[in-house]
This record gives C-alpha cells, sequence and structure tokens, in this order.
C-alpha cells in the first residue's frame, strides 16, 4: 500500500530535527531520561519533534538495504524509554538490517513509584506525538509505515489507530495488554476491533499472565471484521523481556512485515487464522 502525500493535517507537520541535545520534552523526569539517551547517540540519530508545545525525543535509524522506503515507528511499553535494552532496543537496531529504517519514539513517562493517577494522565499527550513522529516519516518519504508496540505501548497503538486513519499500513502488538488500573484510559479490546490494517499480535508462550490469559480475548476481538489480515503468534520459550529471543522476536516481526505490510499490498497471510506456536 502506497501512502497518499499529507495525509496527516497541517498542524502535525510543525516537526524539527536538530543533533544536539539542547532541546527539552517536558517534565524534570523525561527531561532527564531523553536528555542522557540523546547524548548516547551518534550525531544525528537523536530527534527532537515537536507536538504542540510539547517536545519530545526520537532515536532514528536509516534501513541499511536500498529498496522502497519502509520504516517502522516503535513504541516502548510502559515507565520505559526509547532505547529500552529489552525488545525495543533490539528492534530498533536489528531491523534496519532488514529493510526497514525505524524511529523509536519516547512516550510521556513519570517517576517510578508515581501513582497509577499520574500514569494514566500519560495517555493523553501520546496522539499528537504520534502524529508528530509519522509526519517526520512521511516528510522523509517513507512510503510504507508499520506502528509496533510493546506492552501498553502496544494497547496505545492500537488506540490510536483505532481512533484514526492515519498514514498507517500494519501494527505489530507485544505483549499486548492494557493493564486493569490502566483501562479507564486505554480500552484495548474495543480499539482490536476497529483497528483497520493487518495486525501482528506476538507475544512469549512463558509471558507474563495477563498477556498470555487474554490471547483469546485479543483473537476474538481482530475477527470481529474478518476482512483483516490478523496473525496470532507464540514465541515458545520466550519470557516478557524476550530474553535470549532478541534476534527471534526481529526476525518473526520482519519476516512477517515483509508479507502483510509490504510495497505491493500482498499478503500471504490473509483472515484471522488461528495462532501459531513457533520454537
Amino acid at each position: 500500500m502506497l501512502h497518499q502525500p499529507s495525509r496527516i493535517s497541517q498542524a502535525c507537520l510543525l516537526v524539527f530535527l536538530t543533533t544536539g541535545v539542547t532541546a527539552a520534552p517536558p517534565g524534570d523526569y523525561e527531561r532527564g531520561v531523553s536528555e542522557k539517551l540523546a547524548e548516547a547517540q551518534e550525531p544525528g540519530k537523536a530527534i527532537w519533534l515537536s507536538a504542540g508545545p510539547d517536545e519530545f525525543l526520537a532515536l532514528f535509524e536509516s534501513s541499511e538495504i536500498p529498496g522502497p522506503g519502509r520504516a517502522a515507528l516503535i513504541l516502548h511499553g510502559l515507565g520505559g524509554h526509547a532505547d529500552w535494552p529489552d525488545v525495543i532496543a533490539p528492534l530498533r537496531t536489528g531491523l534496519p538490517a532488514r529493510g526497514w529504517a525505524t524511529l523509536s519514539m519516547q512516550l510521556p513517562v513519570v517517576e517510578p513509584g508515581e501513582s497509577w493517577a499520574a500514569h494514566a494522565r500519560t495517555v493523553a499527550p501520546v496522539r499528537a506525538r504520534v502524529d508528530a513522529a509519522l509526519a517526520f516519516l512521511e516528510q522523509r518519504d517513507f512510503q510504507v509505515i508499520a506502528m509496533i508496540g510493546y506492552g501498553f505501548g502496544g494497547a496505545l497503538s492500537a488506540q490510536y489507530l483505532a481512533a484514526r486513519r492515519p498514514a498507517v499500513d500494519g501494527f505489530v502488538g507485544i505483549s499486548l495488554y492494557a493493564p486493569p488500573y490502566l483501562q479507564d484510559a486505554v480500552d484495548l479490546f474495543a480499539s482490536l476491533e476497529r483497528i483497520g490494517v493487518p495486525v501482528m499480535d506476538v507475544f512469549g508462550g512463558r509471558d507474563i499472565e495477563d498477556v498470555r490469559m487474554q490471547a483469546d480475548d485479543r483473537r476474538f476481538a481482530l475477527r470481529k471484521n474478518r476482512g483483516r489480515r490478523y496473525r496470532q503468534s507464540i514465541v515458545e520459550g520466550a519470557d516478557h523481556l524476550f530474553s535470549d529471543f532478541s534476534v527471534v522476536l526481529v526476525d518473526r516481526i520482519a519476516g512477517w512485515l515483509d508479507t502483510a505490510v509490504s510495497p505491493t499490498g500482498e499478503d500471504a497471510e490473509a483472515g484471522t487464522a488461528p495462532p501459531i506456536a513457533e520454537p
């Protein structure tokens, strides 16, 4: 599927790039995390994006393989950051070798130990940040864009895709779940019912209980739209952090993206197949 230009509103195109680390996102805790991440990057990879008055960090990696412009926007889990060592860093640095540029964006976060109400308040700014990140990728002329969300970042991705018709061609949810104490802020299953792009639902065979126990509910929610291309894939032996399985995870996701989210729109996995357990 190829994008038409300017599918995001002009207000969302207020995106800027700096190679320094002088820009700062809001909030003292997030500011400190983001500045440390930016300082650790090679020049040009730490990008500050603008979502209205909100400035936030994103980490960009170019594809290592010439070909069609393909990019993955990555959203980390609850309380994490854009270069989280588990799942996020392996994906953002591993997918470029498979022909996918990556943009790993910083979500709003609060200091550990804050109340669940404080965590819930971080949901509202996410939509504008995703708009800005997608606008950046469109400005870089990427023709195929996927969203990848991990844990709560996956639930936020699903909510975004259900509410909008953005320039996104596919969605990968890793260890998808919404914590019960945040369900008022994000209704994962209602969101899954409304997503209109191909979906991959991947989780570990030793994942946390909520992720494993909700697998059937996620599949049933997605089956309500039978025209959607959907795959549920279990990485046997993997825990929630995909410890020792990061290479498998990257390969699994890259393989699905190459088929279900391809420049020609071809998909060998149409429909809502039963879950596939793969070693």
